[in-house]
């Protein structure tokens, strides 16, 4: 063999092993390609109200039910319809700092309208219009405590005493304002001047409330305080 064909079979074994080596091995793989990076996820829930949010919330609630049941108990002395608390509900103490403070200031906008609405109220009752008779003066009677039981009697000892005027006055013995009471009354318990309970007791709130408490260390009757009033006389 010459050393030309020599050469010319190795080279065609050569390739035919390059061959044999790329059928065994397989195609080549592709390169592999990263993966792709995550998604990001929803947005994140916001953070949890403050402790100051919430307590300024909560506190705001709690004025505005006072403020609804001092309405509620001034609608009750005027024998309106029962009526309830309505409010926003309370928020999970998770809920947001933007939740709790729209929610603290919808509490504070009921407190202002309860307290609005009671103020109209407690207007009419220490400034009753119509006649001067004694059951002009019940609701305001109602609201310093007197007792369903003893209504009828006071109205009707209010007219006679003093035609339900809330500044009337008796220049004989001093006695003053809607139940006729005499100044020494309160002077004993104040300790002020004799002149100082005749001005108080024209106030129709202070006078009914000082009657309510000599009613009750009367025992829850009329007399003597008032005996001889035709309207404690019918039914004492």
């Amino acid at each position: 063999m010459t050393l030309t064909k020599l050469i010319g079979w190795l080279a065609t074994l050569g390739i035919v092993v390059v061959m044999a080596l790329l059928l065994v091995a397989g195609p080549a793989k592709p390169e592999s390609t990263p993966s792709p990076s995550p998604s990001p996820s929803t947005t994140p829930s916001p953070e949890p109200a403050s402790a100051e949010c919430i307590k300024a919330a909560l506190a705001n609630r709690t004025s505005a039910h006072k403020a609804w049941k001092k309405w509620a108990k001034a609608r009750d002395c005027f024998d309106m319809k029962k009526t309830r608390y309505f409010g926003p509900k309370t928020p999970a103490r998770s809920a947001s700092e933007e939740v709790w403070t729209k929610v603290g200031q919808a509490w504070g906008h009921n407190r202002t309208d309860y307290l609005e609405r009671f103020g109209r109220l407690r207007h009419a009752m220490k400034h009753p219009g119509g006649s001067s008779t004694g059951v002009r003066w019940i609701p305001l009677a109602k609201w310093v405590g007197w007792p369903s039981r003893a209504l009828h009697t006071l109205a009707g000892l209010m007219w006679y005493e003093s035609s339900g005027r809330e500044r009337a006055f008796n220049s004989v013995i001093d006695c003053t304002g809607l139940t006729q009471i005499w100044p020494q009354h309160v002077v004993d318990w104040m300790h002020c001047t004799w002149s100082a309970a005749i001005r108080w007791l024209m106030v129709a709130e202070n006078n009914l409330r000082e009657s309510l408490r000599i009613w009750r260390e009367q025992h829850g009757r009329f007399k003597p305080a008032w005996a001889g009033d035709p309207a404690v006389e019918a039914v004492e």
